[in-house]
Order: C-alpha cells, then structure tokens, then sequence
C-alpha cells in the first residue's frame, strides 16, 4: 500500500505522526517535572513530621519514599527517551522523504537532553554532561540522598531507648537491612537500565527498519 502513495501523501502522514510523537515526549517531560516537585513537597512534609514529637514515625517512610520517587522520576524519563526514540526515526525518514533536512527537533532535543541511543544515568549522559538539564537531575538526585540519609538518621533515632518510642514487634531489627536491600536494589537496576540503553536501541532499530525508505 506505501508503494501506492505519493511522496506528498507520505509526508504528511509521517508529519502526522511526528507530531504525536512530540506531543507524547512533551506529555512525560512534563509529568517527570510535575513527579520532581511532587515528591520534592512529599519528602519535605515527611521529613518536617519526622523532627517533631508528634509524628516522628514518619521518619520510617522517608527514605522508601525518597527511593520510590527516584524510580518514578526513572519510569518517566525512560518513557521520555523512547518518544524520543520514535520522533528521530521519524525526523529520519521525513528528511530522507524530502531530500533534505527539513526538521531537526531531536539535533535541539539530544543537545539538552542527551543523545538517544547513548549510556546515561536518568537523562545525564556525555553528551549533556554541563548542560542545564543534567544540573537539574542532579540537583533532584542529591537532594533525594539527602532525604534519605535524614529519614535514617532520624529512624536509628526513633529506634534508640533514648526516643521513649517502643516499635512494633521487630521492625526495629529488619528495617534497616530491608531498606538497605531495596535501596541496593533500586540503585543497581536504574545503573544498569540506563547505561544499557536495551530498550531505546531495540526501539530505534525496528523503527527504523520499519521506516526505511521504499522505491518508487
């Protein structure tokens, strides 16, 4: 059926689909951003709740919440990176279509957000390395430690006979080789996912196989 179509007609249905495409990337940049300040807001109650004499048992939750939001933050920009996966197949073919390059959305995008396709630790990679963006993820990122060292701190507290605070059953003798498992494990498959890069590579090649320009 392609093979049927003229170049105009083609055009536009890629031009289409670029631009959902582009919508779809803009849609989970902004929910990384609002999944940023939500659970910056979330953190920061916790950790207030936690210093006080009222509910210093929120202390416990803050650093599982400090981890969950580290791994949501994740989900979404890996969501992020295969939009932008198909938008550059996409640009591809459009400017192969065209004989010349007529958009280059994703050249703009790979120069804040990094290269699709390259080892990169939540959207900080090589190629972005000083570039705002990456500041701004790192800046999350050291301010999620801080969360989470603050809500130990305070839980090996909560646990002290000093506290006057008695917690349920063991918790006091599992909680903290629960945490330090999940938080090992959280830590070691978002290294591993993102340095990888599986997902964005098997994307961009079968889209692009897909795409590949017909004869005439």
């Amino acid at each position: 059926m392609a093979k049927d179509l003229n170049r105009e007609t083609r055009l536009e249905i890629l031009l289409d689909q670029l631009e959902q495409a582009h919508a779809e990337v803009a849609h989970y940049r902004d929910a990384r951003a609002r999944a940023m300040n939500c659970g910056a807001l979330i953190m920061l109650v916790l950790l207030l709740l936690a210093y006080t004499k009222w509910v210093p048992m929120a202390a416990l939750c803050l650093p599982f919440v400090a981890i969950y939001v580290v791994a949501q933050y994740g989900y979404l920009t890996h969501l992020m990176f295969l939009g932008r996966a198909y938008a550059a197949s996409l640009e591809s073919r459009i400017n192969s279509e065209a004989g010349e390059t007529l958009v280059l959305a994703e050249l703009l995008e790979s120069t804040h957000f990094g290269q699709v396709g390259e080892p990169h630790i939540l959207g900080i990679g090589s190629t972005n390395l000083t570039g705002i963006c990456s500041a701004t993820t790192l800046h999350y990122l050291i301010i999620c430690l801080v969360m989470f060292v603050a809500g130990a701190v305070r839980t090996n507290y909560v646990f002290s006979p000093e506290s006057g605070l008695r917690p349920v059953g063991k918790l006091a003798d599992v909680y903290f080789p629960l945490l330090t498992l999940w938080a090992v494990i959280n830590v070691v498959y978002l290294l591993w996912y993102f340095m990888a890069g599986q997902d964005e590579k098997k994307l961009t090649a079968k889209i692009s196989k897909e795409y590949q320009p017909k004869n005439e």
